[in-house]
C-alpha cells in the first residue's frame, strides 16, 4: 500500500519532534478530549474497541485501561511508524500491518 504524504512525514520526523508531540500536545490537547470521548462512550470491562486512524494511540491506550484485561482494543493506522509507537507506549498486544 502506498504511503500517504502525512505518513511519510511522520516516518521522517526526528525523535525530538515525536517526543515534543507526545510530551506537549498529547497531555495538554488530546488527553482531555479523549477523556470526554471515553466518558461519553461509557466503556465497560470486557468490551471490544476499534480505534480507526489511531495515530500514536491517544485513544487506544486510555480505552485499553477502560476495558481492562478482559477487553480488547485494536488500533489501526496507515502510518506504521505511528502505530508502532502505540505499542512502545505501553499498550500490550500484537502490532502489524
Amino acid at each position: 500500500m502506498a504511503s500517504s504524504p502525512w505518513a511519510a512525514s511522520f516516518a521522517r520526523a526526528s525523535l525530538s519532534a515525536i517526543q515534543i508531540y507526545e510530551d506537549v500536545l498529547v497531555p495538554r490537547l488530546f488527553t482531555p478530549w479523549v477523556r470526554l470521548l471515553l466518558d461519553g462512550l461509557g466503556l465497560r470491562p470486557g468490551e471490544a474497541v476499534l480505534d480507526v486512524a489511531c495515530g500514536p494511540g491517544s485513544v487506544t491506550q486510555l480505552a485499553a485501561i477502560e476495558v481492562g484485561s478482559s477487553g480488547r482494543v485494536t488500533g489501526v493506522d496507515l502510518s506504521g511508524d505511528a502505530r508502532d509507537r502505540t505499542g512502545e507506549a505501553g499498550t500490550p498486544g500484537r502490532r502489524g500491518d
